[in-house]
């Protein structure tokens, strides 16, 4: 994969290639990312935590997934249950400074 800008979404699973997971996104933050991909190619990364560490502070070269949403189901309040599908794998390069409530890196 060529460097890439991806909106990142930490969780403390890991989403493998040819895999699909269901989430529920609640947090305000989350629910903007959604419909900020669903104006692109429906995607963003899913990069693994580590306990301890802040979600800005995850080491360069940490492996992550890209996740495409296959299905989208938005509720009156907003929160939103979706199912990904994971496409690539990706390395983190950087975290990037982005007018964005989540994060946005360069993998």
């Amino acid at each position: 994969m060529p460097d890439q800008r991806l909106p990142i979404f930490p969780l403390n699973v890991v989403l493998f290639p040819g895999t699909t997971m269901p989430l529920h996104l609640f947090e305000p933050r989350y629910r903007q990312l959604l419909k900020d991909i669903q104006n692109g190619d429906s995607r963003f990364g899913i990069l693994t935590g580590i306990s301890g560490v802040a979600e800005r502070d995850l080491p360069s070269g940490r492996m992550g997934c890209v996740a495409e949403v296959t299905e989208a189901e938005v509720m009156p309040d907003g929160r939103a249950n979706i199912v990904v599908t994971g496409r690539e794998r990706f390395a983190l390069d950087s975290f990037v400074d982005d007018d964005a409530p989540y994060n946005v890196a360069e993998v």
